[in-house]
Protein backbone atom coordinates (compact mmCIF):
# COMPACT_ATOMS: atom_id res chain seq x y z
CA UNK A 1 0.00 0.00 0.00
CA UNK A 2 1.35 3.22 -0.76
CA UNK A 3 0.87 6.10 2.10
CA UNK A 4 2.49 8.89 0.59
CA UNK A 5 0.24 11.32 -1.42
CA UNK A 6 1.45 14.05 -3.14
CA UNK A 7 0.45 16.14 -6.10
CA UNK A 8 2.19 18.69 -7.88
CA UNK A 9 -0.30 21.25 -9.19
CA UNK A 10 2.67 22.96 -11.32
CA UNK A 11 3.20 19.81 -12.76
CA UNK A 12 -1.06 19.18 -13.41
CA UNK A 13 -1.06 22.53 -15.24
CA UNK A 14 1.64 21.65 -17.63
CA UNK A 15 -0.29 18.10 -17.77
CA UNK A 16 -3.12 19.84 -19.13
CA UNK A 17 -0.95 22.46 -21.31
CA UNK A 18 0.24 19.01 -23.11
CA UNK A 19 -2.98 17.90 -23.65
CA UNK A 20 -3.66 20.96 -25.54
CA UNK A 21 -0.38 21.09 -27.52
CA UNK A 22 -1.08 17.48 -28.37
CA UNK A 23 -5.09 18.01 -29.64
CA UNK A 24 -3.35 21.38 -31.40
CA UNK A 25 -0.71 19.01 -33.33
CA UNK A 26 -3.28 16.49 -34.42
CA UNK A 27 -5.81 18.62 -35.45
CA UNK A 28 -2.60 20.37 -37.73
CA UNK A 29 -1.89 16.74 -39.03
CA UNK A 30 -5.68 16.51 -39.88
CA UNK A 31 -5.11 19.66 -42.14
CA UNK A 32 -2.49 18.35 -43.90
CA UNK A 33 -4.15 15.59 -44.97
CA UNK A 34 -7.08 17.18 -46.02
CA UNK A 35 -4.74 19.55 -48.18
CA UNK A 36 -2.94 15.69 -49.77
CA UNK A 37 -6.96 14.47 -49.92
CA UNK A 38 -7.56 17.31 -51.91
CA UNK A 39 -5.22 16.65 -54.22
CA UNK A 40 -6.98 13.50 -55.59
CA UNK A 41 -8.44 15.97 -57.92
CA UNK A 42 -5.59 16.27 -60.13
CA UNK A 43 -5.48 12.37 -60.59
CA UNK A 44 -9.38 11.25 -59.88
CA UNK A 45 -11.77 12.58 -62.04
CA UNK A 46 -15.63 11.80 -62.43
CA UNK A 47 -17.44 12.82 -59.51
CA UNK A 48 -16.64 10.33 -57.26
CA UNK A 49 -13.20 11.47 -55.64
CA UNK A 50 -15.72 14.91 -54.01
CA UNK A 51 -17.48 11.86 -52.36
CA UNK A 52 -14.13 10.68 -51.18
CA UNK A 53 -13.22 13.76 -49.82
CA UNK A 54 -15.97 15.03 -48.24
CA UNK A 55 -16.32 11.52 -46.44
CA UNK A 56 -12.72 12.56 -45.20
CA UNK A 57 -14.14 15.70 -43.81
CA UNK A 58 -16.86 14.26 -42.20
CA UNK A 59 -14.20 11.98 -40.57
CA UNK A 60 -12.02 14.72 -40.06
CA UNK A 61 -14.90 16.29 -37.95
CA UNK A 62 -15.62 13.55 -35.94
CA UNK A 63 -11.88 12.83 -34.94
CA UNK A 64 -11.79 16.21 -33.90
CA UNK A 65 -15.08 16.06 -31.82
CA UNK A 66 -14.20 12.98 -30.47
CA UNK A 67 -10.73 13.92 -29.28
CA UNK A 68 -11.44 17.52 -27.80
CA UNK A 69 -14.03 15.72 -25.91
CA UNK A 70 -12.25 12.43 -24.49
CA UNK A 71 -9.36 15.42 -24.04
CA UNK A 72 -11.50 17.59 -22.19
CA UNK A 73 -12.58 14.74 -19.68
CA UNK A 74 -9.34 14.04 -18.92
CA UNK A 75 -8.08 17.74 -18.29
CA UNK A 76 -11.62 17.73 -15.85
CA UNK A 77 -10.20 14.60 -13.68
CA UNK A 78 -7.25 16.49 -13.21
CA UNK A 79 -8.43 19.62 -12.17
CA UNK A 80 -10.77 17.48 -10.12
CA UNK A 81 -7.99 16.02 -8.52
CA UNK A 82 -6.13 18.79 -7.72
CA UNK A 83 -9.11 20.30 -6.26
CA UNK A 84 -9.64 17.78 -4.36
CA UNK A 85 -6.25 17.38 -3.05
CA UNK A 86 -6.65 21.50 -2.29
CA UNK A 87 -9.34 21.03 -0.18
CA UNK A 88 -7.65 18.04 1.97
CA UNK A 89 -4.55 20.08 2.09
CA UNK A 90 -6.85 23.08 3.90
CA UNK A 91 -9.02 20.46 6.30
CA UNK A 92 -5.56 19.06 7.28
CA UNK A 93 -3.97 22.10 7.90
CA UNK A 94 -7.06 23.68 9.59
CA UNK A 95 -7.24 20.23 11.42
CA UNK A 96 -3.96 21.22 13.03
CA UNK A 97 -4.18 24.78 13.77
CA UNK A 98 -7.34 23.61 15.76
CA UNK A 99 -5.87 21.16 17.64
CA UNK A 100 -3.30 22.79 18.51
CA UNK A 101 -5.09 26.07 19.95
Amino acid sequence: MHNNIDFDAGSSAAFQAKLDTGIQDVFTELNRMEVEISRCRAWWKGGSEESFIQSFRKTRKRIEKDLKNCMDDYKKMVRDVQRDKEREEADISRAVRNATQ
